[in-house]
């Protein structure tokens, strides 16, 4: 049972934990939100000591490890509350000695792993600092040996390239046969349909996505996470059926869909400037595979006057080239170099994209550019590898005739509709959806955190 089922009736004070804290933010009185906050996180310390403990000690038939667990959620969700005033007043440092004290408030192993997963939450920041949070992390020890599906599905965002494949899909199963939150459901399908389509299963991947899909359906309502998430699903799901030459009139009802789940992601007021960027991304995309060249390249514009992100302006170029507008595309590639891209996943949607727009041009020397871009030992996953060796005969054939209308399609025809820097990273904790705003509002979605109190 949740605790308010079980134990508020004989806890009269029960009823008004939280909420001080919730009173103090919606009157914007921060530094009072702080004391009820910690207020409320040595009340259920209390109440666990002198409850759940003492049951343990007294060897009740009452099932303990169950109610530990509540305690250990409850206290989690409580602590959640308590880092985001910290860092709304930017003390995260305080909260980080604040972490270190209540280390011994519950003395279970799953508790630890909590303290752990706050202090790999702190250390990844708005700014996503993957390397900064993995080195908090790793410090679970043997991961098998973790059931938290919270902590599983952090662990997995954080240490997702660094696991083989089938590690991957073996942790995604586990969160998502045990997690009770149902934006990790969600999220963690779609990451696991993805993996699956970039290693040739798109039977498996539309599988999974089609039971993303009816999960979202099933809701009652979709938070910002959820809606964006649900959005990417379906337009996961497009890509197989275009890819798959299915009718496309199919993938046309899936991709309507997006559009409505991604306009409606964008009319939320209380987005980051990363989240806007990303749903304008995401929108444009869309617009790509409808092949509404204009439409995707105002949404790519729109995102580069937000966050001016080098892959942008490739996907720029494309709706150029889509808009048999070849000068400007090749004016738009042309500006990039191969240095200014984050990872291997954009440098190959830049090669490869370069390398049809080489092919257009029929000049030899972006010919031979594409060549050399081609043979770089970058790590793609197993459908990108396929596209890379396929384009380099398209290249050598453009180099050895000439470069044609024909050849273009043909290069064009290589690619996955899926992009190789299509992203899945988890939006919350700041990277898409401001925290802050929700705490000046007080509303409660999304909040990632436990829903046992």
């Amino acid at each position: 049972m949740k605790f308010k089922k079980c134990c508020s009736a004989n806890l009269p004070e029960a009823k008004s934990i939280g909420n001080d804290y919730l009173r103090c933010c919606k009157q914007e009185d921060f530094h009072s939100a702080l004391r009820a906050a910690r207020a409320d996180v040595t009340q259920y310390t209390i109440w666990h000591q002198s409850h759940t403990a003492t049951g343990l000690f007294a060897k009740t038939s009452v099932s303990v490890e169950r109610i530990w667990t509540v305690d250990v959620e409850a206290l989690y969700h409580y602590v959640g509350r308590l880092r985001r005033i910290y860092e709304h007043l930017g003390d995260t440092d305080d909260f980080l000695a604040v972490l270190e004290r209540l280390r011994s408030n519950i003395h279970s192993e799953h508790w630890q792993q909590k303290i752990i997963l706050l202090h790999t939450l702190c250390a990844l920041g708005k700014e996503w600092d993957v390397e900064a949070g993995y080195r908090e992390i790793i410090k679970l020890g043997p991961i098998d040996a973790v059931e938290d599906p919270m902590v599983l599905a952090v662990y997995l965002n954080i240490s997702g390239d660094r696991l083989s494949f089938a590690e991957r899909i073996k942790l995604i199963d586990r969160v998502r046969e045990t997690s009770e939150d149902d934006s990790d459901i969600i999220h963690q399908g779609v990451v696991k349909a993805t993996l699956l389509l970039m290693h040739n299963d798109p039977r498996s991947a539309g599988h999974t996505l089609g039971e993303v899909i009816e999960y979202c359906k099933k809701l009652d309502a979709l938070d910002p996470y959820q809606r964006q998430k649900y959005g990417q699903a379906l337009f996961i799901m497009s890509t197989i059926l275009l890819d798959t030459k299915q009718p496309p009139e199919r993938a046309s009802q899936f991709l309507d869909q997006a559009v409505i789940e991604f306009t409606k992601y964008l009319e939320i007021k209380y987005l980051t400037d990363i989240g806007r960027a990303g749903g304008h991304r995401d929108l444009a995309d869309v617009f790509c595979l409808k092949e509404d060249w204009r439409s995707a390249m105002n949404h790519y514009d729109s995102a580069i006057e937000i966050s001016d992100d080098p892959i942008l302006h490739v996907f720029r170029a494309m709706c150029l080239n889509g808009l048999e507008e070849v000068d400007e595309a090749l004016i738009e590639i042309d500006a990039l170099a191969i240095d200014s891209f984050d990872d291997d996943s954009e440098k190959a949607d830049y090669i490869l994209h370069f390398a049809i727009l080489a092919v257009a041009s029929g000049d030899k020397s972006r010919l031979q550019k594409a060549k050399k871009l081609l043979g770089l030992p970058l790590k793609r996953e197993p459908v990108f590898q396929q596209e890379a060796m396929q384009m380099m005969n398209v290249v050598f054939e453009a180099i050895e005739i000439g470069g044609s209308s024909s050849l273009m399609h043909k290069a064009r025809a290589i690619l996955s509709k899926l992009s190789s820097s299509f992203i899945l990273q988890p939006n919350f904790m700041g990277m898409g959806i401001n925290l802050n705003k929700l705490i000046d509002e007080g509303v409660s979605k999304p909040d990632h955190s436990p829903k046992k109190e």
